[in-house]
């Protein structure tokens, strides 16, 4: 086996580490994680030191969810020794419950790990810290989003008193908080809170922090429907974690690479979408149940459909189908969703649960691929002349806000065709000669006006373009 690294660089970054600054010494754990994960798994209980322990968080604190069973059973037994009671106990425990939460959706186990948490007065900021962190994510996936908002909030404040020296958490706090306004769909406070994280990142040298900004703004564009701006702000994240030298597979959380997955799909990159799930399927393999892999399955349920590959579309619905019967039944919606586009009738469970923003866009991604609009499809209402529209908001007057009524119209009059940028512009102020940046602007703010009344999930973008989602029905009236 081969010798441990020089345990004074290993101090030296186990130091920057328990500040939450992973940037500092991510070359050296990228160099060493390997051989440190091999003296974890196979050294006997007595020779174990702290820069094993510490390795082992490294791996669980990031996102490599393909952990061997035999390093999580090693995981385990350190975690039940006496000696586990001081900071690498700590560190394993938090790592640990990270991985429980988010690869296994295990909220139980992870939350007696965190109850068990031995308490350190010399750390107490950043242990506190860190099992608040891991506790709103409980709160997440509980869909106790208000309650998470409060402590992330509360987190954030202590740490923005103790700055610089909290940089790494205090950009997570930052992060967190932006994703909760996200599930909560509270849009503006969601992209303020993850500028502000994405700003504090790129200030201070937080690259993976910074490209994790980056993928969750991505992440909210989509949400909006806006399909080419997301592709871009993803692009971007890829061009920085290039230039600092970061494996974004590793250090992006696997969410957020399945929502990208997502994204490949409504863009029609079917096999772009396939690959990727493929990829997430394979990292799972070691897990009796993994909320990625399930959502993995999703993807490729749906992209094999679309590419005309029954076969793997049925050997996978086949699984997925499978492993709700004996795992989280939360996904059973999901699963009634993709029903109709196995032409296999499914019924919905009888208690609805919290929607999450997989649902959401699961709902969306088959509908279009169904091409038309389900039973139960959203309804907008409006006058033939645009003089009003009634969305979920309710009612608006559009009779003073003439290029308004006239964009809306156009998107309204042909709602499957997708409009060029040039063709809206010219139908909301017809005979204007306008400079081509001042009416992109124009544009851009239109869009938005049309987004706040009600319409945010069915403006689609397009490349250049811009149509109405076909998973509603729109009625025009007198």
């Amino acid at each position: 086996m081969s010798a441990a690294p020089d345990e004074s660089a290993c101090a030296h970054a186990i130091q920057s580490l328990w500040r939450g600054d992973f940037e500092a010494h991510t070359s050296w754990w990228h160099t060493h994680a390997d051989t440190l994960l091999q003296h974890v798994t196979r050294a006997p209980d007595d020779s174990t030191h702290h820069s094993m322990l510490a390795a082992t968080l490294f791996h669980l604190q990031t996102n490599d969810h393909a952990l061997s069973e035999a390093l999580l059973e090693r995981v385990e037994a350190l975690i039940a020794r006496p000696c586990a009671q001081d900071l690498w106990g700590v560190l394993l425990r938090l790592g640990y419950a990270r991985h429980l939460l988010l690869a296994r959706g295990d909220t139980g186990r992870a939350q007696a790990l965190l109850d068990e948490m031995p308490h350190l007065p010399v750390f107490a900021t950043t242990s506190q810290t860190l099992c608040e962190m891991a506790r709103v994510r409980m709160l997440m996936l509980r869909g106790e989003l208000e309650l998470g908002l409060a402590t992330t909030a509360r987190v954030r404040l202590q740490l923005t008193e103790q700055a610089p020296h909290y940089r790494g958490l205090l950009c997570e706090a930052w992060l967190l908080e932006g994703l909760l306004y996200q599930w909560q769909e509270r849009e503006e406070l969601a992209e303020e809170r993850l500028r502000t994280a994405l700003q504090l990142a790129m200030e201070r040298g937080c690259w993976a922090k910074a490209c994790a900004s980056l993928a969750m703004i991505a992440q909210l564009e989509h949400l909006r429907g806006d399909l080419v701006l997301a592709r871009e702000t993803y692009a971007q994240a890829d061009a920085l974690g290039a230039r600092s030298g970061l494996s974004l597979h590793k250090l992006w959380s696997i969410f957020p690479r399945i929502v990208r997955l997502f994204l490949h799909l409504e863009l029609q990159e079917h096999e772009l979408a396939r690959e990727g799930a493929r990829v997430i399927i394979e990292e799972e393999r070691a897990c009796d149940i993994s909320r990625p892999r399930q959502l993995a399955r999703v993807v490729m349920i749906i992209a094999s459909s679309a590419l005309g590959d029954e076969m793997s579309a049925r050997v996978h619905d086949n699984l997925l189908g499978g492993e709700l019967q004996s795992g989280d039944a939360s996904f059973s919606r999901i699963f009634a969703i993709l029903g109709p586009l196995r032409q296999q009738p499914r019924p919905l469970p009888h208690r609805e649960g919290p929607r999450d923003i997989f649902l959401n866009i699961t709902e969306r991604v088959v509908s279009a691929l169904l091409d038309q609009a389900p039973e139960d499809a959203l309804v907008i209402t409006y006058h033939v002349q645009g003089d009003w529209v009634e969305t979920p908001l309710g009612r608006h007057d559009l009779r003073r806000r003439h290029a308004l009524r006239r964009g809306l119209l156009a998107l309204l009059t042909c709602p499957a065709q997708a409009l060029s940028h040039d063709a809206l512009i010219a139908a909301a102020w017809p005979g204007e000669h306008i400079e081509h940046e001042a009416a992109m602007l124009r544009l851009r703010v239109l869009v938005h006006q049309l987004r706040k009344l009600g319409l945010r999930e069915l403006i689609l973008t397009g490349e250049g373009t811009y149509r109405l989602a076909r998973h509603a029905r729109y009625v025009a009236t007198s």
